[in-house]
């Protein structure tokens, strides 16, 4: 994922992928997109960080409604520009995990609800998402 706040900064951080059509160089590789880990601050808005948030506590957020911006402007974003796909220069899936991650707001360190959820169990739920978007593509 990229660490970015709000959904104007994160934007210009995709645009780097547009080198993708551009640079041959790349046409040996298969990419995929691994979509970014759910946040669960108990202070934020859908669970993501606030300036100014001093909880040391993660959780659920109210109502166990989730922001996933961050997905959303990507997915958006790879599919407007023509990203997403089988040829060569396209990535060829996306490695869906946030939603299966959005109960495991116990298993960050303690004050660390923006980081990775420290579970073994992500760790195979990345490596089948990557085996099943490679089976695909």
């Amino acid at each position: 994922g990229v660490m970015r706040y709000m959904e104007r900064q994160l934007q210009p951080a995709l645009k780097v992928l547009s080198s993708l059509q551009e640079d041959n160089g790349y046409l040996q590789y298969t990419f995929l997109w691994r979509e970014h880990e759910p946040q669960h601050f108990l202070g934020g808005q859908g669970g993501l960080y606030e300036t100014g948030d001093s909880s040391d506590q993660c959780g659920p957020p109210p109502n166990n409604t989730y922001n996933n911006f961050r997905n959303e402007v990507a997915l958006d974003f790879l599919r407007s520009h023509e990203l997403l796909g089988n040829q060569s220069h396209q990535i060829r899936g996306v490695v869906h995990l946030y939603d299966a991650l959005k109960p495991m707001w116990g298993l960050h360190f303690p004050g660390d609800c923006t980081h990775y959820c420290y579970n073994p169990w992500r760790f195979e739920l990345t490596w089948n998402g990557v085996y099943t978007a490679m089976k695909s593509a």
